[in-house]
């Protein structure tokens, strides 16, 4: 019997990019990825400073007179995201994207190098998000500010491709 081939793996070092856009874009829209109102926030992120949770319940499926107790697949949660990122200089990015109180467009690319501009085809996942209060953290060597981003009912999208 032949060994089984090990599947090479991506590291993130370079390769994961989130971009965050108003809510009237398509968050899809290579159009509206690379535009004027786009904010890149990989960089302002902190190297812990991405937390996005995904859990399922369990619902338990127990039967008349069954030996054994099965389950099945109950809701699914998305979030919130903690998010951490520097701050305190004139090109803060997140911070300034991420006010407190607004609904905003967050697209995750990963496997693909940061250099590689959104192009058509690319897959990515996009939420919608309603970011929560700044909380500035003075600890270490740098000034970071922590917030939840709250994740709107529904907005999830997993493996989607980047259009026009």
């Amino acid at each position: 019997m032949a060994l089984e081939t090990i599947p090479g793996s991506v590291q993130t070092l370079e390769n994961l990019l989130i971009i965050g856009t108003p809510t009237a874009a398509n968050p899809l829209s290579v159009a509206a990825l690379v535009g004027g109102t786009a904010k890149s926030l990989t960089y302002s992120l902190t190297p812990d400073g991405w937390d996005f949770p995904i859990t399922e319940s369990e619902i338990e499926d127990a039967r008349l007179t069954a030996a054994s107790v099965g389950s099945v697949m109950g809701r699914t949660k998305y979030g919130p995201i903690n998010v951490t990122y520097v701050h305190g200089s004139g090109s803060d990015v997140a911070k300034a994207f991420l006010t407190p109180g607004t609904t905003v467009n967050l697209t995750i690319r990963d496997s693909i190098s940061n250099a590689t501009v959104p192009t058509i085809a690319q897959k990515a996942d996009t939420v919608k998000v309603t970011c929560g209060k700044f909380r500035k953290v003075y600890s270490g060597d740098l000034q970071t500010i922590q917030q939840t981003l709250y994740v709107v009912t529904g907005s999830y999208v997993e493996g989607g491709t980047l259009v026009a």
